[in-house]
């Protein structure tokens, strides 16, 4: 294991299904908390081996690899790990939908990434499944289940159907479709209230409307040729997904990144977290209707997105980070001119803050709003904001030491909390942030010394396994790479930190009016884009 991430990942192999199910309750009693959990389908590799789950654990900054094979069996099944792990909730489900092995006993088992006139029998993470969808995708579909499988008819997703939409909904409950499609320019996603007057009674969110299909794309392709797509999992994440994803290479081939550009890498992510924070502050206020604020939060983003560009030649930090290093060298002459910009950026956004903050009516938008409770998050397995605002001090910067040399245990880092985990306390957590990264970047820069800022990545010649993770703007991002003994790509998984945190989302609109939706959705900010990976 080279330097640049410190994590040795402890390996456990579970002989049976229920086994599995032993040892990651056993896991979770230990006090160890649930990374990410997703399947591969070994049978043209190792058809002893079939399907197999891979589960990731962190504990005190060691990550525990738990997994087991599951045979070929047409049946495929394990025993739900939903009951004792919540956090688990989402990634079986979506097991289920892309590789068809169920978990027996889950609570809600509906689809998730395919939707209702998805076949039944086509699961598109597995190895045989070349593509396009067949014809009858798109048509009302009521074919028998396969193995282990829900009839079409059967909503199996666990929302309302066309029909139901059009019944009168019992006891006063009023139900609420909002999107997929929606009057801004935000991607799709559809939202279903269940509502008793104004106040919230029940959220159903639903993704997955633009499924890109990257995940399925790499399988075959080098690291080198999959880079690109790492990069556009997210738009205004590009940083934390290609460094993450860069972590997994650099691993698997031994890889040693120079100390000068991991510390660009730092100064890189830290930017992105820039924007994206001073963004959201005004996107907050929009979902208050402060419209004055909104306009100078996104001022605010426009002037760092230029730095961006002026700096490293791309507004979104594309094409910065590649394995071994980054493409692009600071200009130490941009040290002062730099600095300064951010100082100003990040002086009015603190004093936009602190306005908005004493302004009688948005304080009492945003306080006891959208509640998300410790416990709640800590089970949930909520990262980023969302859970540093409940009182939770999780940081991937801190809890996964990463950046080589540049570790941020060596920079003016500090994990950032608040406890009452509502729309306010999400909106100071970011307003601190942002000053916290100023001190970080400047740091960084007084830090950089000449140097190389790549070093040449060798061919991977044996079959692997690897963990990259990152701290994103929006909480812990994970990238699991699975490559051959050529150093292709046999399995790669994308984990952002929203698709952790919209399960939250939805637990914390109830007992909220419906007009608080537009607020507490923009202080969590979460993104589309990483679920439809």
């Amino acid at each position: 294991m080279n330097d640049n991430f410190s994590v040795k990942m402890i390996d456990q192999s579970a002989e049976h299904p229920e086994q599995l199910a032993q040892q990651a309750c056993a896991l979770q009693r230990a006090g160890a908390r649930l990374l990410c959990m997703t399947a591969s389908d070994e049978r043209d590799r190792e058809p002893e081996l079939g399907f197999c789950l891979h589960t990731f654990w962190l504990k005190d900054g060691q990550v525990t690899y738990l997994h087991c094979a599951l045979g070929s069996d047409s049946d495929l099944a394990y025993p739900s790990l939903t009951p004792q792990v919540t956090a688990a909730y989402w990634y079986e489900r979506e097991i289920y939908d892309l590789f068809g092995i169920k978990a027996v006993g889950h609570p809600n088992p509906s689809r998730l990434v395919v939707h209702d006139d998805w076949p039944a029998e086509i699961y598109p993470m597995r190895k045989d499944y070349q593509g396009p969808l067949p014809e009858r995708v798109g048509q009302k579909l009521h074919a028998a289940p396969a193995q282990g499988g829900q009839p079409q008819g059967s909503q199996p997703n666990g929302r309302h159907s066309e029909d139901e939409h059009t019944d009168l909904p019992p006891d006063g409950l009023v139900r609420i479709p909002v999107g997929p499609v929606h009057a801004g320019i935000i991607e799709p996603g559809h939202f279903h209230f269940t509502a008793v007057g104004e106040e919230v009674f029940a959220l159903e969110p639903q993704f997955s409307y633009v499924h890109r299909g990257l995940e399925k794309a790499a399988e075959g392709r080098t690291p080198t040729a999959a880079l690109a797509l790492a990069e556009r999992v997210c738009g205004v994440c590009t940083v934390a997904h290609s460094w993450s994803f860069c972590q997994a290479v650099e691993q698997l081939a031994g890889a040693v990144v120079p100390e000068r550009a991991e510390l660009i890498r730092v100064i890189l992510g830290e930017l992105e977290r820039l924007h994206n924070h001073v963004g959201d502050i005004g996107n907050i206020c929009a979902g208050a209707g402060l419209a004055v604020a909104n306009n100078h939060g996104l001022y605010l983003r426009e002037r760092l997105m230029r730095l961006n560009e002026t700096l490293f030649g791309h507004r979104f930090l594309r094409g910065c980070i590649v394995p071994g290093g980054v493409c692009t060298d600071l200009d130490s002459r941009m040290l002062d001119r730099t600095i300064a910009e951010l100082e100003y950026v990040v002086q009015e956004a603190a004093a936009l803050a602190a306005e908005c903050v004493e302004h009688d009516i948005f304080r009492n938008r945003m306080t006891g709003t959208g509640v998300l409770e410790r416990d709640l998050a800590a089970k949930l397995g909520v990262t980023g904001v969302a859970a540093r605002a409940s009182g939770v001090a999780r940081d991937t910067r801190a809890d996964l030491a990463y950046g080589g040399h540049a570790r941020y245990e060596r920079l003016p880092f500090a994990i950032q909390t608040e406890q009452t985990g509502d729309v306010k306390a999400r909106f100071l957590v970011r307003t601190r942030e942002i000053e916290i990264s100023l001190a970080i970047i400047r740091e960084a820069f007084e830090m950089l010394q000449p140097g190389a800022i790549q070093e040449p990545v060798g061919p991977i010649s044996k079959a692997g396994i690897a963990l990259g993770a990152t701290e994103s703007a929006r909480g812990e991002n994970i990238h699991l790479l699975m490559v051959d003994e050529h150093g292709t790509i046999r399995r790669w998984f994308v984990r952002s930190a929203s698709y952790t945190n919209w399960p939250a989302v939805a637990l914390a609109v109830p007992g909220n009016i419906v007009p608080d939706f537009p607020i507490i959705n923009k202080s969590f900010e979460l993104c589309y884009a990483c679920l439809d990976r």
